[in-house]
């Protein structure tokens, strides 16, 4: 995770290169979230304070729920997954 001046950047994904989300000050009453990977970028949210009060709850409630185990390590962004790709391996059809 990243610190801007006045955002945060956290890597996404199981790899280096997946993408990124970017929370930061769009105003002095919005939070900007930006999505992005391998360089496209979804248009960016506009959250007020109730929004980004209610994302937070909703991130407390969902992230106890999120399986975690100890063969599930912390996802490194500066190490590539040694995994292979579901989508491209006729699992997900």
């Amino acid at each position: 995770m990243g610190q801007a001046d006045r955002g945060v950047e956290i890597a996404t994904g199981r790899r280096r290169t997946d993408g990124h989300v970017r929370v930061a000050l769009f105003t002095h009453d919005l939070l900007a979230l930006t999505v992005e990977e391998n360089g496209e970028r979804a248009p960016t949210l506009l959250l007020t304070y109730a929004q980004a009060d209610e994302l937070q709850r909703a991130l407390a409630n969902l992230l106890p729920q999120l399986a975690r185990t100890e063969t599930t390590p912390e996802i490194d962004p500066q190490t590539a997954w040694a995994g292979r790709e579901r989508r491209t391996s006729g699992e997900l059809r």
